[in-house]
């Protein structure tokens, strides 16, 4: 998991691996913003919203911490 390997990621460590891992990012908000609009699009039930929140918050947090390794 990304998450996992940056919250491990040591500074003066290999930035390359870095980099590659959010060059990953872009496809997995794409994977995941589709999914989950099927989800909702059959869910009117308002946790998908709070799911959705969650989601894009961790996202742009873990965007914003390898930016910044980088």
């Amino acid at each position: 998991m990304i998450k996992h390997y940056v919250d491990k990621f040591e500074q003066g460590a290999d930035n390359n691996a870095v980099c590659a891992r959010i060059k990953q990012l872009p496809s997995l908000w794409n994977d995941y913003t589709s999914v989950q609009t099927k989800l909702e699009l059959n869910d009117d039930d308002e946790d998908q919203e709070e799911d959705r929140e969650s989601f894009e918050n961790a996202y742009y947090e873990l965007e914003a911490k390898i930016t910044t390794l980088i």
